[in-house]
């Protein structure tokens, strides 16, 4: 039921353009079933008035079917009118609730999903779902409606026959029935294997220099070939067995027809009925016939529809992040106080934090330095409550984190990761991210505080020029002082950096770190980084290496104290960074 109530939603006001579409299918299927009855008058006078009678009866058969064609024509063009709007109309909404869903997921949930996965459902399980909700429940409908009119008129022609039809069909049904079980969890298995070839190639072409220059082309290639070629044969599998279904019923449907020919010519030869009834007797068991093959498929494609549907109600099903706490926001003194916190991710060996214990001022600037993998980032992550401690707790202002609105909170923090999110757009664009509203010469001045104010005379059009996807068309060392230009403008509170200055030149490493000078005034600005220069300006340098706080202090203390920030900064001197602790 859950999973009819999503596609009820995504259908929303248009269902009454689907209520149109199932009345114009059953008028449609009822009007070939009427066919027989508006024909039967003209072919009497044909078959036994004189010649006169039959041009005459010619020319009305000719009208009725003339007046038919129009009509059904004039009606399948309104349908498939009304059938693509709510098709899109449900794709719409269905894609939208699902990345709204997606991006309010606990990063924990998130994280266990493939980009070809999530891709998967959104192209593929919802263009099924698509289908399912409009064309194949419209069609089921219309059927359904031929086939109960002409079991109707059948029953007033012949009864006996029409119940050996009746009875076939209803056990060709079940056997079909039976068969689309086993094809709606093959479809599932089908669309798992496809998501699988999808994040391969997804992963393939972010990292397609390195396999270049590897010169691993074929080698990636066949690595997907392999998940593309079981999706084949998962394919093929379905394929065979629907195959064997049509066929199947085709041959049940021929048999029963020939048998019901045969046995009501007997009638015609003894006399029992009428040839003109036996004609239009034929020409019903044709249509009834029809009806229940289309069903029997449709019914196989309703279970491929409802299987793409259950694997996106399995996303939208799954709650969101918890709120928690009140909508109005105090950070009081705008301290910060993390107190014995430790963090285990599901699967992991070990906490990635162990009773971490820091003291954060309001307007200080902390630096958490330390090698990669030892803990640094998921203090970060902690702090903007996208993970949850599994003891220990933090509190901001004097009160727990968790008793603030969790949107609340997260307005008063700028976030920025070591790979900014830049999107395809302009400079402008990506500049009002968070204050859309920002006037032109807001967006000027924080470019020039962020030392980035070049960029609008290197790209075309300034502030207009494209930035490209992902801010490809900038460097890497101009993403991140964009992205800092634009925490300049949102004015948060605290902000949270991860590595800002990761794989840049020293050009560009000086003129972010100018940029972070400007960034830290009038907030508390907390930055990870394995760069021990970053770290002469704090005002406290917490070095964390395996999980663990191992010393904290001003950088001259730590420096002069001849522990782990000496000996990181002796080794980067030297050119070399240490893998560990």
């Amino acid at each position: 039921m859950k999973r009819i109530a999503i596609a009820m939603d995504a259908l929303g006001n248009q269902k009454i353009w689907l209520v149109c579409s199932t009345v114009i299918a059953l008028m449609m299927g009822i009007g070939f079933v009427a066919i027989p009855a508006l024909l039967a008058p003209p072919m009497q006078m044909f078959l036994t008035g004189s010649r006169s009678d039959q041009l005459f009866a010619l020319r009305e058969a000719a009208e009725i079917l003339g007046i038919i064609v129009v009509v059904q024509s004039i009606l399948s063009a309104t349908q498939q009118y009304l059938i693509s709007i709510t098709g899109e109309m449900v794709t719409l909404r269905l894609r939208s609730r699902l990345l709204r869903t997606l991006l309010t997921l606990p990063m924990s949930r998130l994280a266990a999903f493939q980009i070809g996965d999530v891709a998967s459902r959104w192209s593929g399980d919802i263009g099924l779902v698509q289908s399912f909700a409009t064309t194949k429940v419209i069609g089921l409908i219309r059927y359904s409606g031929q086939f109960l009119v002409a079991l109707a008129f059948m029953m007033t022609l012949e009864w006996r026959g029409t119940l050996i039809a009746l009875c076939a069909s209803a056990c060709t049904l079940v056997l079909v029935n039976l068969a689309m079980r086993y094809l709606s969890s093959q479809t599932v298995r089908l669309q798992e294997l496809r998501a699988g070839a999808l994040s391969l190639v997804a992963e393939a072409l972010r990292n397609a220099l390195f396999i270049k220059i590897a010169v691993k082309q074929e080698a990636v290639s066949a690595k997907v070939d392999v998940e593309l070629r079981s999706a084949y044969r998962k394919a093929r599998e379905i394929a065979v067995a629907q195959g064997i279904v049509g066929q199947a019923i085709n041959v049940v449907g021929m048999a029963v027809f020939g048998a019901l020919l045969w046995y009501e010519a007997q009638r015609v030869i003894s006399g029992e009925l009428a040839v003109t009834a036996i004609t239009t007797y034929c020409f019903a068991i044709i249509l009834m016939g029809t009806a229940a093959t289309q069903i029997a498929m449709l019914l196989s494609s309703l279970r491929q529809g409802l299987a793409g549907l259950t694997r996106v109600a399995t996303i939208l099903a799954i709650p969101p992040e918890a709120s928690g706490g009140a909508a109005g926001l105090d950070l009081g003194d705008g301290s910060i106080e993390v107190v014995e916190v430790s963090v285990r991710y599901p699967g992991a060996a070990r906490d990635a934090l162990d009773e971490i214990s820091l003291s954060i001022p309001c307007g200080s600037f902390v630096v958490l330095l330390g090698p990669s993998g030892g803990g640094k980032s998921s203090l970060l992550n902690t702090l903007c409550r996208a993970v949850s401690p599994t003891c220990g707790h933090i509190a901001v202002g004097g009160r727990p984190i968790e008793s603030y609105d969790l949107d609340a909170y997260r307005r008063n923090i700028g976030y920025m990761p070591d790979d900014p999110y830049l999107f395809n757009g302009t400079l402008r664009e990506n500049l009002r991210f968070f204050t859309p509203g920002a006037s032109d010469e807001s967006l000027i001045g924080v470019l020039e505080r962020a030392s980035a104010g070049d960029l609008l005379d290197r790209l075309a059009g300034g502030l207009d020029g494209e930035i490209g996807p992902g801010g490809a068309r900038l460097s890497r060392g101009e993403r991140q002082r964009v992205a800092i230009a634009r925490l300049l403008l949102a004015d948060p509170a605290i902000a949270i950096l991860d590595e800002p200055t990761a794989s840049l030149d020293a050009m560009n490493e000086n003129a972010v770190r100018n940029a972070l000078s400007t960034l830290r005034k009038g907030r508390t600005m907390i930055l990870a980084t394995h760069q021990t220069l970053l770290a002469r300006d704090a005002d406290v340098v917490a070095v964390i290496a395996n999980g663990r706080i191992v010393e904290s202090g001003t950088f001259d203390a730590l420096r002069q104290s001849g522990g782990v920030l000496a000996a990181m900064e002796t080794l980067q001197r030297a050119g070399a960074m240490p893998v560990g602790v």
